[in-house]
């Protein structure tokens, strides 16, 4: 059975995101510690969850690229898609490199440039 393993890069991008979710920002209030924690546990479930998908997409932004070969992309709602770029180890397993939003997604993807 394949393992899943997030890489330190990607266990900061969850941390920096918990406190991102708390601070004011223009265009949203706020969300208090325990909305926040549910918020990133909804984004590990999927990483974890990519351990039984059969079949993987590969990477096309290249801003995900340099991160890894394949990417799982998840609405969060219809504002926010995540991204969790990752790639295979000789074992199989899964190994989760970087999870960006299309909010720090800056390239063009290849077939609406």
């Amino acid at each position: 059975m394949a393992m899943v393993y997030l890489k330190k890069r990607a266990s900061n991008d969850l941390a920096r995101l918990i406190i991102r979710l708390m601070k004011p920002a223009v265009s949203f209030v706020p969300l208090t510690r325990e909305q926040a924690h549910d918020y990133v546990d909804q984004i590990v479930e999927k990483c974890y969850g990519l351990a039984d998908t059969a079949i993987r997409t590969k990477t096309t932004y290249e801003d995900h690229k340099k991160f890894g070969k394949y990417v799982f992309r998840f609405d969060k709602h219809s504002h926010i898609q995540w991204y969790i770029i990752y790639d295979l180890d000789k074992y199989g397993n899964v190994v989760v490199k970087k999870i960006m939003s299309n909010n720090r997604t800056r390239s063009k993807h290849p077939l609406h440039k």
